[in-house]
């Protein structure tokens, strides 16, 4: 009977890793980790991590994304600049690092670094470029935060409503699997869009474009809708991802590169880079709740590959790539367009080979001319 006690009241002890941890947390200053070791704090810090998901990595990961990121800071020695914050903008200054925190609708926060364009993100990101370390030492650092003390309190949010996608369908069905006009007046070839876009581009009797999004079985739930005169979305479709990519990197892709739009990214960065290796994802502007769970289960499929954001080089652009950093785990990389988009790049780009092509033209024919 005394054995059995015996081992029971070792099962309820802190695990020798996590002792370990705090331990070094006091070693190294942090007053909430000489909170938790405290002999009633540390005794229920394993129901504090199996309450937040400890030993489950998706459920642990969404609970460190709502720690209160300025009650984190300042635990990490930062304070707020109440002068120069707001309710939705709080800055935070250490030192010479000076952030601007900002809570979000659904609990989570997002950051940025007012003198380093790298230096953006969620909570992950914010541990990350400041201790260092791996996702994993990341996750350790944070866990004493998993207390209720530190958890964001937002309103819940209503669930997304899943919508009738029979008129989408039926007016993608009307549409022509050809390879639209539109696409090569923008200075797109035929053989780009044969070799990434297969069939998840058409054009409807107006001579817009349409790119196809589809759900996680491949069937189609909404499209882009992208013309000389106006842009849009399908009437009753469903906003996920357009997916491009040649079939080898539909299969294993090397890269995941997102950007704002089909035209603008896919097909015209794509073009540029002559990659067989990378998936190019379009999110049809603005990124909901359901584009960035489509995202990360898109990057969660693919684990091998580097996740690059290539989204406008404008200040909508900057917003989009902070939403999703703040998302995803681990740093995604950025690339910025020369210009405002991946299409004034490209179309620079053959302009200055035409000129080049008629300088070289103009040269033979003197020579013949001589």
């Amino acid at each position: 009977m005394d054995a059995q006690r015996n081992l029971q009241r070792k099962s309820r002890q802190p695990k020798p890793e996590w002792r370990s941890f705090v331990a070094d947390q006091i070693k190294a200053g942090n007053r909430d980790a000489m909170l938790v070791g405290s002999v009633t704090k540390l005794a229920r810090a394993p129901e504090v991590q199996r309450a937040a998901g400890y030993g489950n990595s998706a459920a642990e990961l969404e609970a460190m994304r709502r720690i209160d990121l300025v009650k984190l800071a300042q635990s990490m020695g930062y304070q707020v600049d109440a002068r120069e914050s707001t309710k939705s903008s709080i800055k935070l200054r250490n030192g010479a690092d000076v952030v601007i925190a900002q809570p979000g609708r659904d609990g989570t926060w997002s950051y940025f670094s007012t003198g380093n364009d790298h230096d953006s993100g969620g909570v992950l990101q914010f541990v990350q470029n400041r201790q260092g370390g791996t996702l994993g030492q990341v996750r350790q650092f944070l866990r004493p935060y998993l207390d209720a003390d530190y958890q964001t309190n937002a309103p819940p949010q209503p669930p997304e409503q899943d919508r009738d996608h029979t008129a989408a369908r039926q007016a993608w069905m009307a549409a022509r699997a050809v390879v639209p006009l539109y696409l090569q007046q923008r200075g797109i070839d035929r053989i780009t869009i044969e070799a990434l876009a297969n069939d998840e581009v058409r054009q409807d009797q107006r001579g817009n474009v349409l790119f196809a999004h589809r759900d996680q079985n491949g069937n189609l739930v909404g499209f882009e809708v992208k013309g000389k005169t106006w842009s849009g979305f399908a009437k009753g479709g469903q906003k996920t991802l357009a997916v491009f990519g040649t079939p080898e990197a539909r299969r294993q892709p090397t890269r995941i590169v997102v950007v704002e739009s089909g035209i603008d990214a896919p097909l015209s960065l794509g073009q540029m880079e002559q990659r067989r290796d990378t998936l190019y994802v379009s999110t049809g502007g603005a990124i909901g709740q359901r584009t960035l769970r489509e995202l990360r289960q898109l990057a969660d499929r693919h684990p091998q590959a580097k996740v690059v954001l290539g989204f406008d080089n404008d200040e909508a652009g900057q917003k989009l790539a902070e939403r999703v950093v703040a998302d995803l785990s681990g740093m995604p990389e950025r690339l910025r367009p020369q210009r405002k988009d991946w299409n004034e790049d490209l179309q620079a780009h053959r302009q200055q080979a035409q000129q080049r092509q008629k300088v070289r033209e103009r040269t033979r024919s003197r020579g013949v001319s001589m």
